[in-house]
């Protein structure tokens, strides 16, 4: 049986995000929403994947207002 949290216990899990601009259009081949040159907080498993296989690169900007954001 699975952990049975309670809604305060849910409320402060955090999901550990990235921030990545997408190389590639993610559709297809993750199943996401976005297209070519968008930035997006990604769940980090998932965003490094992206990265490791070439469709996307990391950037430095405000997580909460990703507008400006630069590659790296």
């Amino acid at each position: 049986m699975g952990k049975n949290l309670k809604n305060s216990e849910a409320v402060n899990e955090v999901t550990d995000t990235k921030l990545i601009k997408f190389t590639f259009g993610p559709m297809g081949a993750y199943g996401l929403g976005y297209f070519i040159g968008d930035v997006a907080k990604i769940d980090s498993e998932l965003a490094d994947k992206i990265v490791e296989n070439g469709h996307a690169e990391y950037v430095i900007a405000d997580l909460d207002s990703p507008e400006g954001a630069e590659a790296i």
